[in-house]
């Protein structure tokens, strides 16, 4: 409840900060500025993304869901985006487990595994191409201002990438090499413990879920099926970086947010979106993607506007997009909301689906 409440009030306080010094007319206007056929490439990258996901998803459970088509695949990709999106402090995120648990035959805890593997490569594929931007494209300003807090984006993004990628990489290799030994390892030892505090039931339900989750690290133990997640892992951040160049393009601002400029707008904009954040991640996106356009030369009277616009629209048309998807995917699954929700809440560690 805590983490809900402070997403609220950051989220609240990130979109005054993205609203603040423009008259609503001027935001209005730069809107009417959006070009229809560029806002159409940016919906059909849009689609392609998510097919690359659930190409990568596929390839992660190869071994535990061999038989999963592309289509149940993408259902997932739809559903548990709209989910990660719309569930406040990123309780979405146990949507897709509950959902491969009753589709797929796939234990919670092998389904959270998968997950975590997609958002450590996710991660430092967007540090990775942070690092890129910040070698080889030209920052007029090195400051991301918000609500006066100042942050120099240059040495916050180095400092990040070093440490951050190297212990990702470490903690992806122990679990995928060592990590159900660990877990057989210690279970014993606790399984005592828990049998003299009279939980001995809790415990074992908990070790089996975390002997599902190492377990699905295994499938990075198989060469060409970690090359292909990494590349396609790549391929999607890459796609993604298009979309926000398509969109520059859309804008009328071809001239100052070129392709390397739009993955830079890109990347910060997601890294923003790991702070605890409101329902549909509202404000967080809009300051983070006017103030990251700041950075590129995107600002003053003449541009202000035009990158809320814009940071506005991203936000949220891919959020109208993934909706859409969601309601078609639950029409044809019959997927209800309180379903899904009471499926976040046993997937959750402490409850596996499945458990009494």
């Amino acid at each position: 409840m805590k983490r809900l409440v402070l997403g609220i009030v950051i989220g609240a306080l990130l979109m005054a900060a993205a609203f603040w010094g423009i008259p609503f007319s001027d935001f209005l206007a730069a809107l009417g500025r959006l070009n229809p056929g560029g806002l159409l490439v940016f919906t059909a990258l849009f689609g392609v993304q998510l097919v690359l996901q659930a190409l990568r998803q596929q390839v992660l459970l190869a071994e535990l869901t061999p038989g999963m088509s592309l289509r149940s695949s993408f259902a997932l990709i739809v559903v548990g985006s709209f989910s990660v999106q719309t569930l406040p402090v990123r309780l979405g995120e146990f949507v897709r487990p509950w959902m491969l648990h009753r589709d797929e035959g796939v234990p919670a805890g092998a389904g959270l595994g998968v997950i975590a593997i997609e958002r450590a490569m996710d991660l430092v594929a967007l540090l990775v191409t942070l690092a890129a931007v910040l070698l080889w494209v030209e920052l007029p300003s090195r400051t991301l201002d918000l609500m006066g807090t100042k942050i120099d984006i240059v040495s916050w993004g180095w400092s990040t990438a070093r440490m951050l990628i190297p212990s990702i990489a470490l903690a992806v290799v122990v679990l995928a090499v060592i990590g159900p030994g660990i877990v057989a390892a210690l279970r014993p030892f606790f399984g005592r413990i828990a049998a003299r505090l009279g939980v001995r039931g809790p415990a074992e339900r908990l070790f089996d879920f975390a002997a599902h989750f190492a377990e699905s690290f295994r499938a990075l133990r198989h060469p060409g099926r970690m090359v292909a997640a990494l590349g396609l892992s790549g391929l999607i951040w890459a796609e993604i970086s298009l979309m926000y160049y398509a969109l520059a393009h859309a804008f009328g601002l071809s001239d100052q947010v070129h392709f390397g400029e739009a993955a830079g707008v890109m990347t910060i904009t997601a890294l923003g979106s790991l702070l605890p954040a409101p329902p549909a991640m509202a404000g967080v996106q809009e300051a983070f993607g006017r103030g990251s356009l700041a950075l590129f030369g995107v600002h003053g009277p003449d541009f202000d506007a035009v990158a809320l616009g814009y940071a506005v629209v991203a936000h949220w048309w891919q959020y109208l997009l993934i909706t859409v998807g969601t309601l078609a995917v639950a029409s044809w699954q019959g997927l209800r909301l309180r379903d899904v929700l009471a499926g976040t809440r046993a997937t959750m560690p402490a409850e596996p689906p499945g458990t009494p």
